[in-house]
């Protein structure tokens, strides 16, 4: 619990870092060019149906984890060392805020429960992976209550559980996204990575 908090504090100072070093290029900016620019975000800043926070509750499964133990068994010329016999899904909690209409940055905590089944001893071992991440998003769509786009994401994760337990890099790659509706919105996405090959959850502006 003391991990998550520690995660949302940094994630919250990532993205207040980035957004004053925004706000402070514009002085460098012409006249000209930043009339250009606010004009464009304005419309979904000053407008009350936009908000710059976007938090989000999701599942997602099979992850790459899952997929990559799988694929142990082609890797073994047919000889089975580690099979699959039971994933949670990955639970993934992310905070997101908009830099620009079309842009945002933030972070995700996301965690899966395997169970794996080792043929050479006859064992059964629990597997938790918790994987912490920061990325960006890409907005094709920015609509009052329909968003269409993509991202990526890249961190590190902790596996625990004998004999898995190891710290591995984590990644997310989202091909393309769906949220559909205002406040509160029903999100989904199609990618791969840690939080799974398809994602079904919730989202909430403010």
């Amino acid at each position: 619990m003391k991990t998550l908090i520690d995660l949302l504090f940094v994630g919250f100072l990532f993205t207040q870092c980035i957004e004053r070093k925004l706000q402070a290029s514009i002085a460098s900016i012409s006249p000209k060019e930043l009339l250009g620019i606010f004009a464009d975000t304005t419309v979904s800043f000053t407008n009350p149906q936009y908000f710059k926070n976007d938090l989000r509750v999701s599942w997602g499964g099979p992850t790459a984890y899952a997929i990559g133990v799988a694929s142990t068994q082609v890797l073994s010329f047919g000889l089975i060392v580690k099979e699959v016999k039971g994933s949670s899904g990955a639970l993934a909690i992310s905070y997101n805020r908009f830099i620009s209409k079309r842009l945002s940055v933030g972070f995700t905590w996301a965690r899966e429960a395997l169970t794996i089944f080792y043929t050479s001893s006859y064992e059964t071992a629990d597997i938790k992976i918790n994987s912490y991440m920061i990325g960006c998003k890409f907005y094709y769509a920015n609509k009052n209550s329909f968003q269409v786009y993509s991202g990526i994401s890249y961190g590190k994760s902790s596996v625990r559980g004998s004999p898995e337990t190891n710290s591995e890099k984590s990644d997310q790659m989202t091909f393309l996204g769906f949220r559909f509706g205002e406040h509160i919105a029903f999100i989904s996405e199609i990618g791969y990575g840690y939080e799974g090959l398809i994602k079904l959850g919730l989202s909430g502006r403010f």
